[in-house]
Order: C-alpha cells, then structure tokens, then sequence
C-alpha cells in the first residue's frame, strides 16, 4: 500500500491504462472537437476496459438525445474556449512553465489577481446547494455570479438568500453548460443529484475550472478515478463535500490514532441510524410546471415524473442515488480509510434490505457491509429507522485498539481504556473547509479533500452497495481494476454504458 495514494490498495496498482497526452495537453484545434473525439478524448475512462457505448450513449429517446448532444457541444465550446488563445497568456491559454520550457494549460482560475474575488457558479440549488450557497457567500473573497437549477421555483429562495446576506442577485441559468461554457466564471460548485455528477464534473475539468463536487463524486464506484486523474492532467483544483478533511479536531483524532496510542486496531466500525421519513406509495403525475426534467433525468433512464423520485427522495432509488451508504458512508468510512491509512480492501460482503419502510424506495433502510484487510476489519451499519445509535452516537466511527478506543464524530472525539485522558472539542466544519478551497485556488496547492482522497472512499462506499445488490463476496486483487471483476455487472460498476473494444 502506497500511504501518498490511497487509492492504490489494492485496484490501483496498475496505473491507468489511458492518460491525457502532452499533446491533448496543448491547445487543440477546434475543429477536431467533434462530438466523437470528445467522446473519445474526453469521456473515455482511463481504466481502459472503460468507455462509452454511443449507441446506448445517444440512442436513449429523440429528447435524451438532444440532451447529451447539448452536453457534448458544452464540452466542445468549453474546450474551444480553452484553445482559442494561442499567442497570447489569456485565462486557459497555453503558457510557457519557466523552469522547463514546456508550454503547459493553466485553469482558467490559475491567471487571476489574488485580490480579484472568486466569481463562482453553483449548480443545484435544494437543500446541500443552499447550504453550500450561503457558507461560500459568506466568504468576503468570493462572489457567487451564477445560479443553476432545472427547476425554476429554486431561484427566489436562492436569491432571497443573497439578498439577507448582502450579496448582489446572481444571474439565473437552467442548463449547466452555460456556466461550463462562460469563461468568466473561475469555479464552480456541484450540489445536484448524484447521477449528475460525473458528467458535469467531467465537463467543468475538460473547460480548465476549478471545482466543489458533493460527495459521492460518482454515481457508480469505477468512475470516480476518472475524476481524479482528468483533475490531475487539466491541473484543477478540486475540493470534494469531505467537510472534516479540513477540521483540526478531525486532524487532531487522527494524529492521535496514527500516534500508536491505541496499539493495534484489529477493528474500526462506522455508522449511522436514524429516522427517515417514510415516503409511501405514490403514482407518476404530470411534471411541475417549471420543471425540465428532461434535463433533470439527464444520463438516468428516461420515465414519466414521478413524486418520489424527485427532490429529496431521488437519493433512495438506484438509477440517481446511493441510499444511506451513499449519503452517510463516504464521510464516515473516509475517517475509517484517513486513521487506518487504508485503501481498498481485499474482500467486501454486505447484507440487509428495506426491512421496515413498506414504500417506494428501493435502497436497503437497513444494512451490514464488512470491510476485510489484511490485519483490519472495517465495518459499515446503517439504520434508517432507529434512533438509537451504537457508542451513544448517531453518526460516528469507532477505532477499537488493543490499547484502547477512539470514537469521533462531529461533536467531538474521545479516547477511552488508555488510562490517560485524550478528547477533542468540536470545532467549525463548512467555514474552514470551503476557507481551504479558495486558499488552494489562490496558491494551487491541493485541498484537504482532493480528488484523490474521495475516490477512494467514494469507490470504498459505493462498492458495498454492490456487494449487497449483487449478493456476491467480492474479491478484489491488485491485478484488477474495478470494471473487471468477476460476476458483477458492469453497469453497477460504472454509470456510463460500456463497450468493449
């Protein structure tokens, strides 16, 4: 195991099979940038098994069709834009690197006065992308230019919001690519469903900007390396929604761990429980007057509206979400992967189902899934029904040591069994998070929470979603990347339809 890539125990000893070349690194002339060679160029996993199926890809229905045609001209525009300056040092343009003479991309963001403001644009605007929009508007050196959401009725509560906080109005857009596309905007956030998120973070690093990206970063687990090497190649800061990366009571429970304290840790236990509202059984209606959900259903497969498929609720059906594992088990399991010092496992096996709730939704409300390491088991269990949690905590991870424990959440972190007293008071979360994604753009130097760190445990959490839909033991072992394992369907492993080649 590699301690500098997290990612590389075990699937991620072979490198990459497909990397960005020098040449796609220099400025590339528009008119090879049909929608094939983006395909190709772009949208093509590096995991080398990985690619798109165009028949699948663009065959969907006559209206799908015209959506990912409209995705793929963004990504057109957004490249173009980066390669329309080739003589002079504009935002995107190539640029000479003085120590080596190589001419190089810079993100649009790179070239910027430190003390011009971070004119950022958000896409999605319920529940996580309010959140997001009021802490990064509360930041004096950004400026929120931008808002985006398919659904209309979201604009005034957003602008109403800056309003209070004395922030001007932000210009109002319903489809993404044109914040992809305008060069204006240094940065953006993304706060929508997770289905959406691999492509729209796909296209913001091929348009050389920089990004904030929810977590999990990927729909299905094989994708999210992707992610992190087009961020790597397009030199892109990316901050991802692992808010405690960023935290020094978090950094201080990991020193501690890592310090030898607790001695051996042959068990580390994540989880959470709680009580989710039961949505019921509800029928497809007619779409929400200013609604698109075309362009909501975006890469999903197309269907009639549906109520409880919709705002909120997506995340329990599987073609937009990943249920509590999704939700809760990226953050959490990331302290468990943080502390351990671990990446991915050698074997995964999962068990529960929707036990209780007797409605709609389709991912499990209850769930156990076992994490086995060589010299570590790591555990993962969900309640979506119980309010009571394991250690007095409702969302927490454990480390049991033969020394003693620590447990740590958001409002603290203790040792106990050590003799000695050792506690962490909790400390803010968003303010200095969001405060190191803009430091990051400001000295690109890489966040706390960079890509790299969330596909690993994106890829650790989605995994044990497919372990438990599958029903299958997966072995996973250094020889293989995560789009050829053995008995899984390959769709569970990767959101874009596959081919081989």
């Amino acid at each position: 195991m590699s301690a500098a890539d997290p990612f590389n125990d075990p699937l991620g000893a072979r490198e990459a099979e497909l990397k960005l070349s020098a040449t796609n690194r220099e400025a590339t002339d528009p008119i090879e940038l049909t929608k094939s060679n983006i395909e190709e160029k772009i949208l093509r996993s590096p995991l080398g098994s990985v690619a798109l199926n165009r028949r699948q890809f663009l065959g969907r229905s006559a209206q799908q069709a015209a959506t990912v045609a409209a995705t793929a001209t963004g990504l057109a525009v957004a490249t173009n834009t980066v390669a329309s300056a080739t003589t002079s040092h504009l935002p995107g343009s190539p640029a000479t690197d003085p120590r080596t003479g190589s001419t190089v991309l810079e993100p649009i963001s790179a070239v910027r006065s430190i003390d011009q403001p971070l004119r950022i644009g958000i896409i999605g605007l319920r529940n996580q992308g309010q959140l997001l929009l009021k802490e990064f508007a509360n930041l004096p050196q950004v400026e929120i230019v931008a808002l985006c959401d398919v659904d209309s009725r979201q604009f005034r509560p957003a602008q109403g919001l800056l309003t209070r906080l004395e922030r001007p109005p932000a210009r109002e857009v319903g489809q993404w690519q044109e914040l992809v596309n305008d060069p204006s905007i240094d940065a953006m956030i993304i706060a929508t469903p997770d289905h959406w998120h691999f492509a729209m973070a796909s296209a913001v690093l091929t348009a050389r900007k920089d990004l904030y990206l929810e977590t999990p970063v990927t729909l299905r687990p094989a994708d999210a390396r992707f992610l992190a090497d087009l961020a790597t190649a397009n030199g892109c800061i990316v901050q991802t929604g692992l808010i405690h990366r960023s935290s020094t009571m978090y950094q201080s429970a990991i020193r501690a761990i890592q310090s030898g304290v607790l001695g051996k840790i042959p068990l580390v236990r994540s989880w959470v429980t709680h009580q989710r509202p039961v949505i019921g059984q509800r029928a497809p209606v007619s779409t929400p007057a200013g609604v698109d959900y075309l362009s909501w259903l975006g890469p999903a497969p197309l269907s009639q509206f549906h109520p409880n498929r919709f705002h909120q609720n997506w995340q329990w059906f599987w073609d937009y979400g990943n249920g509590e594992l999704g939700a809760w088990g990226v953050p959490l399991l990331d302290v468990a992967l943080w502390g351990m010092q671990l990446g991915l496992p050698q074997e995964i096996r999962a068990s529960g189902g929707r036990l209780i709730a007797r409605d709609d939704g389709e991912t499990p409300d209850t769930l156990m899934v076992e994490y086995n390491y060589p010299q570590t088991k790591l555990l993962w269990e969900h309640r979506s029904w119980s309010p009571h949690g394991l250690e007095g905590r409702s969302a927490a991870t454990a480390f049991y040591g033969e020394k003693g424990t620590l447990i740590i959440d958001r409002g603290g972190w203790k040792i106990y069994g050590t003799g000695a007293s050792q506690s962490g008071e909790p400390q803010p979360l968003w303010n200095p998070h969001l405060a190191d994604f803009v430091t990051s753009i400001q000295q690109r130097k890489e966040p706390a929470a960079n890509l790299t760190v969330a596909a690993s445990s994106t890829a650790l959490a989605l995994l044990g979603n497919v372990a438990y839909r599958t029903g299958e033991t997966i072995h996973l072992s250094s020889e293989q990347t995560l789009s050829e394992l053995p008995r899984v369907d390959r769709q569970l492993l990767t959101q874009q339809p596959l081919i081989d080649r």
